[in-house]
């Protein structure tokens, strides 16, 4: 008896170091992938942060025009923040969209496509036509990476979003195709 039970919990870590982490997500052409920083792996992690200021989510995935972003190192991947919003790394869905992105370090203010200005730690939002508005929550830096709630920056430059809950992906789509 001890031996099948030896053999069952032997068999179950093989598999579970077999698993692929992918997420499959119909639609999405993976052929015309883009990596982050090199390797498409992701790694399991704890659920939540040590540091208490996050929520981390291990498989929040991101495909922008059916093309999906791949996120190589910790501090590069998307999380779920307190109030529930998924932030990115600014920086790659910026520029997966086709948008310049500048950094001002002396007020931690990052402007996107010379339009939207985001304040680390604010929630106030410059837009280009002389407008702000608040959101709710606030852009943020984690691991010197700059990141933004996601559907808000989407949203702002034009993009429809949609949240796959199954599948922990968000998904970013311009009404041309081609992110303008």
């Amino acid at each position: 008896m001890k031996k099948v039970i030896l053999a069952t919990i032997a068999s179950l870590f093989v598999f579970a170091g077999s698993v692929h982490a992918d997420p499959l997500i119909p639609g999405v052409d993976v052929s015309n992938t883009k990596e982050a920083s090199g390797t498409k792996s992701i790694e399991t992690k704890p659920l939540f942060s040590e540091k208490g200021h996050t929520t981390e989510v291990n498989m929040v995935s991101i495909v922008v025009n059916n093309v999906p972003i791949f996120f190589k190192n910790d501090n590069e991947r998307p999380f779920i923040d307190k109030q529930g919003r998924t932030q990115v790394p600014v920086r790659f869905v910026s520029e997966a969209l086709g948008k310049k992105v500048d950094w001002e370090g002396s007020t931690q203010t990052v402007t996107i496509a010379e339009k939207i200005k985001l304040r680390i730690k604010s929630s106030v939002v410059e837009l280009g036509n002389g407008k702000t508005i608040h959101m709710d929550t606030v852009a943020q830096l984690k691991d010197d990476r700059t990141f933004v709630p996601v559907r808000f920056v989407a949203e702002a430059l034009g993009q429809k979003v949609d949240w796959d809950e199954k599948a922990m992906t968000v998904i970013i789509q311009s009404p041309t195709g081609d992110g303008k």
